[in-house]
Order: C-alpha cells, then sequence, then structure tokens
C-alpha cells in the first residue's frame, strides 16, 4: 500500500467548530462538536483533541495508532474520518470520526434505560461483543472498554470508539504505545480487569482477556442500568473498588431480579480470574450465545421479555436525583420490537433461485470471476415454489462432530451473526450423514450482500478446501418436499422453528 493511501486526511480548516468548549471528555481528550464541509454537504463531527504536548516518539506512536484506525471498517466500529489541529495543544493531533447523536452508551441507559425490554438490552450486548470480535480478529485489542466508550447512533446501534487505546498483539507489542494505559485511566476503574492493577512501578498492558474482563462489567451495566460497584459511591469509592479487585473480589449482582441466573452465570465467566483453570470466554463464543438469546427472545412476546426496573434500581450513584426514563427514539423502538420470523405458509410461494459456491457439475453452475457477479443471470437457475424466506444455505458441512467441524460451525454463527438483517441459523442432518446449516435473512438483499462478503471471507478456504457449497435461495426449502437441487434427499425435512 503506498503512502498516499495510508496517510490520514488532514481536515484542517476544514472543520467549523460550533462550541468554544468541549462537548465531553473521553479517556485521553477533550470532545468538540463540529461541522466538516463535503463536496456533498455538511456532515457534523466530533473532533477529539489530545489533552498533552505529545513527544517526536509520541506523534509517531499516535500516528501509528491512526494507521490502524483507518483500516477499521465494520457498522459496530465508530469509523475514522481524518486529523486535523488548532482543537488542542500546539503541535497536537485531533482525531475527526461522525458525531453519534445518541452520546454514550452511559448516557443512553441513564435516559431511556426504564424503557429498555430485555431483547433491546441483548441487542446491544451483541453490539458490543461484535464490534470487540471484530478487533480481536486483527489481533487489536481496545485497552478501556467501559459505558463511556460505547456510543449508541442513530439506529439504536451500540459502536466501540477511543482506539487510541488499543494496542496491536504481536510485533507492535515491545514497548507498548505511549497512549495505552498503564493500568487503567480515572473513572474505569469499575470496569478494569484485576490482572491491569498492581506493583505501580509495572506496566500492565491489556490483553484480550482483559477486554473480556470489561465487557463483563458493561453486560453488568447494560442489563441492570446500574454501574458494576454501584454500592461503592463517594470519594474514596475507587481505593475500595481497588482494594476488592486485589483480593479477587467482583461486583456484587443487584438485588432486584434485573439479571436472569443464565446472563449472571455469562457475566461471571467473563470475571473469572486469570489464573484460573477455566478461561474466560471468547469473543466468538459471546456474540454465539448472544445470538441465541436473541432469537430466543424473539420467540417470546413483548412483556415476557421486558426487564422491569426497580424504581431504586439507578444506574447513577444519586438516585433520587435521576429524570424518568424518556421513551425510546424510532429507531430503537423498531429494534425492540422486531418481530420473530414468521412461519412459511404454502399460500405466500414464489419461485426461489440457486446460486452454487463451489461449481457443482450436477447442477451446471459455475464459480463468477467476481463475487458481485454471484447473482448475475447466467448464475441463476429457477427451482421449484417454495414459502418466501430469504436463506442462505451452506452445504456439505463435516459429518464428524470433532474439531473440525465443531470449528466450523462456531465460525459460521460468528461470521453469519453480523451480517445486516441476519434472524436466525439452523442446522440439519442429510441423508448421507453430512450437515447443511440454513441463515435466514430479512430480505433478499442482505442475503444477497451476505453471500457476496462470504466469497472473500476468511472462511472462502474452507469452503475451498473442505468441498463446501454455498447456496443462495430468494426462498427456504420449508414444505415437505425433499431437496431438489441435485444433493440427496433429506433423512428428515429442514425445519425452521427454532
Amino acid at each position: 500500500m503506498n503512502k498516499a493511501v495510508e496517510a490520514p486526511v488532514d481536515l484542517t480548516g476544514h472543520i467549523l467548530r460550533l462550541d468554544d468548549h468541549p462537548v465531553a471528555g473521553g479517556s485521553f481528550g477533550n470532545v468538540y462538536r463540529g461541522i466538516y464541509q463535503t463536496t456533498s454537504g455538511q456532515i457534523q463531527v466530533a473532533v477529539k483533541a489530545l489533552r498533552f504536548l505529545p513527544s517526536a516518539d509520541d506523534i509517531r506512536r499516535i500516528r501509528r495508532e491512526i494507521k490502524i484506525w483507518m483500516k477499521l471498517k465494520h457498522r459496530n466500529i465508530v469509523p475514522f474520518i481524518g486529523v486535523t489541529a488548532r482543537f488542542g495543544p500546539p503541535e497536537t493531533i485531533s482525531l475527526v470520526s461522525p458525531w453519534i447523536p445518541n452520546g454514550t452508551l452511559t448516557n443512553f441507559l441513564d435516559t431511556y434505560g426504564g424503557n429498555l425490554s430485555l431483547i433491546s438490552k441483548l441487542w446491544l450486548l451483541h453490539d458490543v461483543a461484535a464490534g470487540l470480535d471484530y478487533l480481536h480478529s486483527f489481533p487489536l485489542i481496545h485497552g478501556d472498554l467501559t459505558g463511556s466508550n460505547v456510543l449508541i447512533n442513530a439506529e439504536g446501534m451500540a459502536c466501540l470508539v477511543d482506539f487510541g487505546l488499543s494496542t496491536v498483539i504481536g510485533g507492535g507489542l515491545e514497548g507498548g504505545s505511549s497512549i495505552a494505559p498503564s493500568s487503567c485511566r480515572p473513572g474505569a476503574i469499575r470496569w478494569t480487569a484485576p490482572e491491569l492493577l498492581g506493583d505501580p512501578e509495572i506496566s500492565y498492558l491489556p490483553t484480550p482477556k482483559s477486554d473480556i474482563y470489561s465487557f463483563g462489567s458493561v453486560m453488568l451495566q447494560i442489563l441492570s442500568n446500574r454501574f458494576p460497584w454501584y454500592t461503592d459511591r463517594g470519594i474514596m469509592a475507587e481505593f475500595r473498588i481497588i482494594a476488592k479487585l486485589l483480593v479477587g473480589t467482583t461486583p456484587p449482582r443487584p438485588d432486584d431480579p434485573c439479571i436472569s441466573e443464565k446472563h449472571w452465570a455469562l457475566i461471571s465467566e467473563c470475571w473469572r480470574p486469570i489464573s484460573s483453570t477455566e478461561s474466560r470466554p471468547t469473543t466468538v463464543q459471546l456474540v454465539d450465545t448472544i445470538s441465541k438469546d436473541i432469537a430466543n427472545c424473539s420467540g417470546e412476546t413483548n412483556d415476557t421479555c421486558r426487564v422491569f426496573r426497580s424504581e431504586k434500581s439507578p444506574l447513577m450513584a444519586h438516585e433520587d436525583s435521576r429524570p424518568p426514563s424518556k421513551p425510546l427514539p424510532g429507531p430503537m423502538r423498531h429494534r425492540q420490537q422486531q418481530p420473530k420470523l414468521s412461519r412459511p405458509t404454502v399460500d405466500d410461494s414464489v419461485d426461489s433461485i440457486f446460486a452454487f459456491y463451489p461449481p457443482d457439475p450436477e447442477n451446471k453452475t459455475v464459480v463468477p470471476h467476481a463475487p458481485r457477479e454471484l447473482l448475475r443471470q447466467g448464475y441463476i437457475k429457477p427451482s421449484h415454489r417454495y414459502p418466501p424466506i430469504n436463506t442462505l444455505f451452506v452445504d456439505n458441512l463435516p459429518r464428524s462432530t470433532g474439531d473440525f467441524g465443531d470449528y466450523l460451525e462456531t465460525r459460521l454463527r460468528a461470521l453469519f451473526s453480523l451480517r445486516p438483517g441476519y434472524r436466525r441459523l439452523l442446522f440439519t442432518r442429510k441423508s448421507d450423514g453430512r450437515m447443511m446449516c440454513f441463515v435466514d435473512f430479512q430480505d433478499v438483499h442482505h442475503a444477497t450482500m451476505s453471500l457476496n462478503d462470504l466469497t472473500g471471507s476468511t472462511l472462502d478456504g474452507l469452503i475451498r478446501n473442505g468441498g463446501i457449497r454455498l447456496t443462495y435461495s430468494k426462498t427456504c426449502m420449508a414444505s415437505r418436499r425433499p431437496y431438489s437441487a441435485g444433493t440427496g434427499a433429506y433423512a428428515t425435512p429442514p425445519s425452521f422453528e427454532a
């Protein structure tokens, strides 16, 4: 990649500051609101200005972190726009990103938390876990995951921010990063893993496992509308919390039944001691577990999925001064009330279409030269009429339930659960003993996008080497007819009931 591509966009002189004073303070800088004038119109942006005057080494390391952020493209990661000057001390670099209208997760829960159903909270948790999983796949770590470093966008989706505190695992770890915390920043102790505390003379760098610990604390915050260690208040609270962390104590469970036994068990797994024989869950496992919970909750009524917040269960310390929760914004209401996938009926049917990858001689299909050509007319084959569900089929999965089969199932769940419009993923066994999975999407567009993106994903090599076939269909095989696309009949008809 040439330097012109790698160099961040310098927006100095192109951003109009809207306020003289910062609107917020982040982990290592002040946040200002501004307007960036582009050729297509105005964009409201957030400008994070560093509070300190960096040395030459600091600037070089900050630029390295910026290059990392530039490469991150994910719906649960706040995107990077460019850099600018004139917002902080001289010689400093300010980071520019889109303005996120609903603010931090902490403020969002403080305003709307009492009106969030359980499924809405699970979606927020899924967003955080998916963003963290994306970072860990590079591999990168966040290093400062708190309620203040998760932002809620206009669609009610949670996005991770503050990657100036991330650290590259591997070659870039030696010496760390000047903007990676040596232990934790003030105010973040409630979310901090205990292994990052200890001897103040030693620099403890964050790890993926410490990110998982912080995720458990964020999960507690989302489900209960309370800070971790909510019983510890006052100016000495952080000292008391540190003392408890150093002896292995974990945050207390809330008194009211806002967190189920299942969810408390998952939080406790995230808080396992680093020395424990049982490790903390991975981000892949977190995404998979939360995706299953969302699917199960989608089958319940809104009342059974709602978490009823006690009048005395505040997120903030001063419970009596807390205003009543506001009605949810429109996009969040829509997300909360997302209906369960309806059962197909034989009266509502359309023609189904198929495209196969890799090529299947029996079906006379070929692999297109580019992913975007995958659903071009030449690669579409009409088939029977079936009830419409927008489904991807991943065929010829291994018969074995051993490590390779388990790995594929885990990766499939993690991969598809991150896709826009994802509804659910089900597995079924064919007559030859091989497994096949069905991935339902909200509409044809989302299924098509996922098929195209999968062609270039890390799973692509496994599909090629393992002889796995990926099939796209405008409709699902929900009728009681045998599968007619050349793979043989099913031992039992595929079921689309969770």
